[in-house]
């Protein structure tokens, strides 16, 4: 993809000027088509099969899987700021990390799963990134005393 673009045209640059004002097709470093092939991009990185590598006992170990979104993002040049300047700016951007999100989702369940993450690992994980949450069952015990009055026969 050559070099990245990492500024947010709407923010403010070390020198004080800004990089671009809103609606100046010419200063904006970002457009519709380069956030998406950005979007894509990432899609296929996450959608690589994970690595092995021949260990010293001959035999092939879990080596490294695409499954972190922002270890794509950073190791390519894009900061956060970047990410959700273009979510902001284009809905199918957004729908698009969406997406990469659900990937990561199944890539660590499919992954835990197989024995390449532990189950404390995967559940940390799924817990930060996705929502996941314990069950907490709640029992109670004890009871309830209701009272009518002669008014309320009809009910």
């Amino acid at each position: 993809m050559g070099t990245k673009e990492n500024i947010n045209p709407d923010k403010k640059s070390n020198s004080g000027h800004k990089g671009g004002q809103p609606g100046n097709i010419n200063a904006e470093k970002w457009t519709e088509e380069k956030a998406l092939s950005l979007g894509r991009e990432l899609i296929e990185w996450l959608n690589k099969p994970p690595e092995f590598k021949l260990n010293n006992k001959g035999t092939y170990s879990f080596y490294r899987a695409n499954i972190f979104h922002k270890y794509y993002l950073t190791s390519n040049g894009y900061d956060d700021d970047t990410i959700t300047y273009l979510s902001k700016k284009f809905p199918s951007f957004s729908e698009l990390i969406k997406r990469a999100k659900i990937i990561q989702e199944c890539k660590i369940n499919e992954m835990s799963i197989n024995g390449y993450l532990s189950n404390s690992m995967s559940i940390f994980l799924l817990k930060n990134h996705h929502g996941y949450r314990d069950k907490h069952e709640i029992e109670s015990s004890g009871s309830i005393n209701l009272n009518f009055d002669k008014d309320d026969k009809d009910l």
